[in-house]
């Protein structure tokens, strides 16, 4: 009777001792468990935000290139924007892989969890067992009954080491988990600091090139000014050109004609006098005046074909600009 009272005494401190390694183990995985579900929702929120910045990346590189064909250009925020857009990408991509193993390691954990509570309710229920069978008193005496063993079960695992695989599958859940989650904030934070980073990368590129253009903008502004200014002078120095040729003419030919009647005289009378040697001279002079305006005239009109068509472009170039910086 001693011996089977040591026998279950220390059995009741083995099942006790098991039963509090189980019941901390189950509150440290329930606590990575807790643990993992808020990585899972602060991963979420962060691809959310990253896709948010994404889809925003997106919106602007379509939008840069609705500017006009001239303005189509690989710039420094194309550049810039592109590689934004591949990061907030592969970021993406990242976190949702992410997501998918800590919601992997979730369901291990709580497949752990329901194990180990399935032991402990075992425990507890052999606990009451032997508890009974402790405080069991002593009977009249009665015939003996044969004792029947089972044939033990050789594929179960002795019930002590059973537990104690239990505690230790769930400690190494738990190390993977805590690892899981200090690489995970660690990378998280790894690309909040890139992303960030090439945000002002972006915002840097933008600012110049609006500068740039702005600079441009006015560069073509003034130098449309002076094309306007030459244009109408020469729309006047054309003006003037018109108005001495026209007024050159009526001489001009007054001379070819007072020339013309002079050759009517008789035979006799047609000698080259004076006269003739004037009318001549002042033909010749006339003729060579009008050569002379008439050539300034088609400098002039083709210096203004060249300027119209350089007003026409500049105000193109300023438009494009103006629409680009928008």
């Amino acid at each position: 009777e001693l011996f089977v009272k040591d026998a279950m005494k220390r059995n009741q401190k083995d099942i006790s001792r098991l039963q509090n390694m189980l019941e901390d183990a189950s509150s440290k995985t329930n606590h990575e468990i807790r643990s993992l579900k808020q990585l899972r929702d602060h991963l979420k929120d962060r691809k959310y935000k990253v896709d948010t910045n994404l889809q925003r990346s997106l919106e602007r590189r379509k939008m840069r290139n609705s500017r006009p064909g001239r303005e189509l250009t690989v710039d420094a925020p194309e550049q810039e924007l592109t590689t934004q857009t591949d990061l907030l990408a592969a970021t993406s991509s990242d976190l949702g892989a992410q997501i998918n193993q800590v919601e992997q390691q979730i369901r291990n954990l709580e497949g752990m969890s329901n194990t180990l509570q399935r032991d402990i309710a075992g425990k507890k229920t052999v606990s009451n067992i032997e508890e009974r069978v402790a405080h069991m008193g002593m009977e009249a005496p009665r015939a003996a009954e044969p004792l029947y063993h089972d044939q033990p079960n050789l594929h179960v695992p002795e019930w002590r080491t059973y537990t104690l695989q239990n505690c230790g599958q769930a400690l190494d859940l738990q190390r993977q988990s805590k690892e899981m989650r200090r690489q995970a904030l660690s990378i998280s934070k790894k690309a909040r600091s890139e992303e960030k980073e090439q945000h002002h990368l972006v915002q840097a590129a933008m600012k110049h090139r609006i500068n740039e253009v702005q600079s441009l903008k006015a560069d073509l502004a003034a130098h449309g000014q002076l094309v306007a200014q030459e244009i109408a002078e020469l729309m006047n120095t054309r003006r003037t050109l018109e108005q001495e040729i026209r007024a050159k003419l009526p001489h001009l030919n007054r001379a070819a004609e007072r020339y013309a009647s002079r050759l009517q005289r008789p035979p006799g009378e047609k000698k080259a006098d004076q006269v003739e040697f004037a009318l001549v001279e002042q033909y010749h002079q006339l003729q060579k005046v009008m050569k002379e305006m008439e050539d300034k005239l088609a400098k002039v009109k083709s210096r203004l074909h060249v300027l119209q068509k350089t007003k026409v472009d500049l105000k193109r170039n300023y438009y494009d600009k103006a629409k680009g910086i928008k």
